[in-house]
């Protein structure tokens, strides 16, 4: 049976070093996240890596449990993730596309969290959706790359730091993209009720995206992601 509580009692150890880690990467993500390419790379390949492991972890989890489950989903998705942010750093021609893929998704996910129906009642309208918001972020980073860059940074950095910060906080915020991403049959679905907290949480994703994005676009104006421009 699934637990709607993924805080647990108090402050647990792993959501702290989950948090922090959280917290930290969107920081980076919203200061420097268009400045320091490589880098940028390589947090693209380490969220994927990491979202795709929590989701296939969860998806096949037993009823009874993994044994030492805590120790199974952090090491397995920071490995995972780590081993693709390599990856990502190498193929990184290819990662930048996925830079506007991974942030069309987050921002599906992050609009469905404003309602307790994620606004698409049918689960496959908002799988085609996300998928279809995903592509027109890799198709914008071709077309439009300094502008989708700052984008996508911002509003993945800004998501992932109040993910974090929840995992602090405990509003509930995080099982918005749970009862979403996980599909295990075993488990009752996940309820997620968006309140008060919950909509502070949600509308400091905004700010602090809009605000990123003002702040790096004025700050590296004469930038291309991952070049200077040198006037002649």
């Amino acid at each position: 049976m699934a637990d709607n509580d993924p805080y647990g009692p108090g402050l647990q150890p792993h959501l702290i070093v989950v948090a922090s880690f959280l917290i930290l990467l969107g920081l980076y993500l919203v200061g420097f996240g268009f400045a320091y390419f490589m880098y940028t790379m390589a947090a693209v390949g380490f969220m994927t890596g990491a979202i795709l492991s929590w989701v296939l972890l969860t998806a096949a989890e037993p009823v009874a449990g993994y044994p030492s489950s805590t120790i199974v989903y952090l090491c397995t998705c920071f490995g995972v993730g780590l081993l693709l942010a390599g990856v990502a750093m190498i193929c990184w021609k290819l990662t930048m596309c996925a830079l506007g893929g991974l942030a069309g998704f987050v921002l599906c996910i992050y609009i469905y969290s404003w309602r307790e129906d994620h606004v698409l009642l049918n689960v496959y309208a908002r799988m085609f959706t996300s998928l279809g918001f995903a592509a027109a972020g890799w198709v914008f980073m071709l077309i439009f790359e300094s502008a989708t860059a700052i984008l996508s940074t911002s509003l993945l950095g800004a998501y992932a730091f109040f993910l974090g910060l929840d995992l602090l906080v405990h509003t509930g915020m995080a099982n918005g993209p749970r009862s979403m991403l996980d599909a295990n049959p075993h488990f009752i679905p996940i309820q997620y009720q968006v309140d008060r907290k919950v909509y502070a949480m949600l509308s400091g994703v905004l700010a602090m995206s809009l605000v990123a994005f003002v702040f790096q676009k004025i700050y590296y104006i004469g930038h291309r992601f991952g070049l200077d421009l040198v006037k002649t």
